[in-house]
């Protein structure tokens, strides 16, 4: 039965016709090989994180000014063959180009995991943009 399954393009609709036509001991089979796949993707998931070095946020922080900086140096060039999109800049080098940030940002976590990089768009006209946070002060 697992070779007939598997030489097949399988729908929504083949899938609930061929679960009715199961065993319960082969639907307990299907059950167990889909969690062993789900638990060995997510080792290897784990493996990734566990991979990166945790940075300080002294260090997190020089790195990312180190790919602003990078895509600072490179915007000439970048304007020339990315305008309009967006890059992810990441060790000093365009790593991920797409249509959104989003986009890019997902692709640069899927490559790279949880790492610091600099997500920008490609245009002369897009300021760089930094966030200031502020503390208030309640006074009586």
């Amino acid at each position: 039965m697992t070779t007939a399954i598997m030489s097949q393009t399988i729908t929504p609709e083949k899938l609930l016709t061929l679960a009715e036509q199961l065993t319960l001991a082969d639907q307990q089979w299907l059950l167990e090989q889909l969690d062993r796949l789900v638990h060995q993707n997510g080792d290897e998931q784990e493996t990734l994180a566990d991979e990166q070095p945790v940075l300080s946020a002294a260090e997190a922080e020089e790195r990312f000014l180190a790919e602003v900086a990078a895509f600072e140096r490179m915007k000439p060039e970048l304007l020339k063959t990315h305008y309009g999109q967006v890059v992810g800049i990441y060790q000093e080098q365009v790593a991920v180009v797409g249509e959104t940030r989003e986009a890019v940002l997902r692709e640069m976590g899927e490559r790279f995991g949880n790492v610091p990089c600099y997500i920008e768009w490609v245009d002369e006209n897009v300021p760089r943009q930094v966030r200031i946070t502020s503390a208030w002060k309640v006074r009586p």
